[in-house]
């Protein structure tokens, strides 16, 4: 299962394996969150 994460310093501080998923999004916007800008979003693989 797959979860859509916001990109931060702090996100690939606490989880290191996000860096190697981190990919640019900017279609699916409807996914996001309102408001929020469709800037860098990672796609974490539960089991890392």
């Amino acid at each position: 299962v797959l979860q859509v994460v916001y990109c931060s310093e702090d996100s690939l501080n606490e989880v290191p394996c996000l860096r190697t998923f981190c990919r640019k999004i900017y279609e699916n916007v409807k996914h996001l969150r309102h408001g929020m800008e469709a800037e860098e979003f990672c796609q974490v693989n539960d089991l890392c």
